[in-house]
């Protein structure tokens, strides 16, 4: 992305819910070994936990020396301010979600139950009325 952006300094990756850092790390070294994008490289990390801050941050001890990796959180980081990419792995994946149908004209929530069979899985899906009353005002 960086190459076909014209290779453009700085070259912003803000990485969302980094969790341990593993992805940061691996990255970073893979990075350092094309020196030119390195050292155009700023990596922003926006993480919430500050346990995780703390382990992303022992574990990317030597990456914070090159000072061209910081913490942030979404507020700091100013709009339009970001040329590169901003990415995360599994975060929305992490966030409580509604499945919902219309059936009939009507929207209707889609929930998982327990059946009680002799089947090998014991959950199934159920179609119900919403159950918050912001999803009841959509249709």
């Amino acid at each position: 992305m960086w190459q076909v952006m014209g290779q453009p300094v700085p070259f912003t990756l803000v990485e969302m819910g980094a969790g341990q850092g593993l992805i940061a790390a691996d990255l970073l070294c893979y990075v350092r070994s094309h020196p030119n994008f390195f050292a155009a490289l700023e990596y922003v990390i926006v993480e919430k936990a500050i346990a995780l801050v703390a382990e992303q941050q022992q574990r990317l001890q030597n990456f914070v020396k090159w000072g061209h990796l910081h913490w942030s959180t979404l507020e700091e980081i100013e709009l339009d301010s970001i040329v590169g990419c901003c990415f995360s792995n599994e975060l929305v994946d992490a966030f409580p979600v509604q499945r919902v149908v219309i059936a009939n004209n009507t929207l209707q929530e889609i929930y998982v139950s327990i059946q009680e069979s002799l089947s090998s899985n014991p959950f199934a899906e159920v179609i119900a009325a919403p159950s918050t009353p912001p999803l009841n005002g959509i249709l």
